[in-house]
């Protein structure tokens, strides 16, 4: 509000959509990978921001949204995607350890249908025609925030819990 900026949402989950209109946001109930979701989502015009979070590892075909939703982003715009990273240490130790449980939330949240790396992760970016700026991680979750914090400095591979990438659209 302060900044007068006008937000569209897209929201699966009807409870979260009727959460977020009773807060005043414009929210477009349905799947983001649904041609009719996608037509509706385009009548509001170009975008400066696309803001993606925890997203992506949850689509069936991740390339061709990236691929899609280039189309509604201003030549100036911003993508911003954040996934979980596959090679934060905690999901190491557990592989280590013969044991890949899906869970309610996290790394290995059960309705996760793609797990990528920081490379794969930019590579997959940059294949769908954007130019990656920045790549910033998260280096809290798994435990130990003070140490995971320090040590994702040097190794981000590692301590990385989730990556946080914003790139153009270079097509």
């Amino acid at each position: 509000k302060k900044k007068r900026c006008q937000v569209v949402g897209v929201e699966v989950a009807k409870a979260a959509a009727k959460k977020a209109q009773g807060r005043g946001l414009k929210v477009i109930v349905g799947d983001i990978e649904e041609d009719v979701i996608l037509k509706e989502l385009e009548k509001e015009g170009k975008f400066q921001v696309i803001l993606c979070t925890s997203v992506i590892e949850h689509l069936k075909d991740p390339s061709k949204a990236l691929k899609k939703w280039r189309l509604f982003l201003e030549k100036t715009g911003s993508l911003i995607i954040s996934t979980p990273n596959i090679c934060h240490w905690s999901s190491r130790l557990k592989i280590l350890f013969g044991r890949f449980n899906y869970e309610d939330f996290g790394i290995f949240d059960k309705n996760h249908l793609h797990f990528f790396t920081i490379d794969s992760f930019k590579k997959l970016i940059e294949t769908e025609g954007y130019l990656v700026e920045q790549i910033k991680i998260d280096s809290v979750g798994g435990g130990f925030p003070k140490i995971s914090r320090f040590l994702g400095n040097f190794f981000p591979g590692v301590f990385a819990y989730q990556m946080i990438t914003r790139a153009k659209n270079c097509r």
